[in-house]
């Protein structure tokens, strides 16, 4: 583990790790005040569900992707508000499209929900504890 002094150090400091960065802006954003049976307890529910099924957490963990009907998809971007992050809309095909969401803090906070990062076609996917 890392000790305390050397986080306190690094929060106080001029070089920070970038992970040190992300966890302050992700306290910013209230990522870790997300009280029990609030709106955006449900939001963040219903998200990590869509990424469990139809999306994808970029393995760089700099970008997050959801897939379904385009017009379906700019209604996420209500849920993601409540987050602080805006997704891009991209069509392809007749229909279908994707959003992405390129946010490094926003795609941290998702991951750490035990969501699979990657192929998800090619891992062992655990019951989420958290949510």
């Amino acid at each position: 583990g890392i000790s305390l002094d050397k986080i306190y150090a690094w929060k106080k400091g001029k070089h920070n790790p970038l992970i040190i960065k992300y966890l302050d802006e992700a306290n910013k954003r209230g990522y870790f005040s997300i009280r029990r049976g609030s709106l955006k307890e449900k939001y963040l529910a219903y998200l990590a569900g869509y990424l469990l099924g139809d999306g994808n957490i970029a393995r760089s963990l700099n970008r997050v992707w959801f897939y379904g009907v385009y017009s379906d998809l700019f209604n996420l971007n209500d849920f993601l508000r409540e987050f602080g992050v805006n997704g891009k809309n991209y069509r392809y095909k007749i229909d279908n499209g994707k959003m992405a969401v390129h946010d490094t803090v926003f795609t941290h906070f998702v991951a750490s929900l035990q969501i699979a990062v990657g192929d998800k076609t090619k891992q062992k996917i655990k019951s989420l504890k958290k949510i």
